[in-house]
């Protein structure tokens, strides 16, 4: 009987941790959305800001993984170790299976940080070359229509010399027709 009140805590315990990990996706996608927006705007300045937030929402994201992973393996290893009928072989099983889950949630991370710096590099290096360059001055619009530009001159034909012609005395030697099957 007690076994069942554990596992009925422990599945309480992780729809909640669900449900919370689920409104910190949807709080996400509205400010993926509004990151977006303010990088079309506001050009490398924007996108910066979007880029440091996307940052902030995958570190987050990952945090909540990481809380909902270590309780969930909390509880199985637990649940397993007050079990008498599962094998030793299936507890083994479980933590390897942990333990790999770990170890590639880390290099996950480290892999999307590398690449979150790279794109900050590369923005880096926009806005720098952006400061540098000479600002060209904006045209000013005005209320007629820009002036339809003139076709260029045609240049008068050119007369190309007359082909040589072949010389009347010489013909070209007919060809001997062989008979098949020789």
């Amino acid at each position: 009987m007690a076994c069942k009140k554990k596992v009925g805590l422990a599945r309480k315990g992780m729809d909640e941790v669900g449900k919370a990990a689920h409104a910190a996706g949807e709080f996400m996608s509205e400010s993926a959305k509004s990151a977006l927006g303010s990088g079309k705007t506001l050009g490398v300045r924007g996108a910066k800001e979007a880029v440091g937030l996307e940052r902030k929402m995958f570190k987050g994201a990952l945090d909540v993984f990481d809380m909902v992973h270590k309780k969930a393996g909390k509880t199985m290893e637990k649940a397993l170790s007050d079990n008498d009928y599962v094998a030793d072989e299936a507890r083994q099983v479980a933590k390897e299976w942990s333990r790999v889950v770990k170890v590639a949630r880390a290099e996950l991370k480290t892999a999307i940080e590398k690449s979150f710096d790279l794109v900050e590099q590369y923005l880096d290096r926009v806005a720098k070359q952006g400061t540098t360059a000479s600002p060209k001055p904006a045209k000013a619009a005005s209320a007629k229509p820009a002036a339809k530009k003139k076709a260029a001159a045609k240049k008068p034909a050119v007369k190309k010399p007359a082909a040589k012609k072949p010389v009347a005395g010489k013909k070209p030697a007919a060809k001997k027709k062989t008979a098949v099957g020789d």
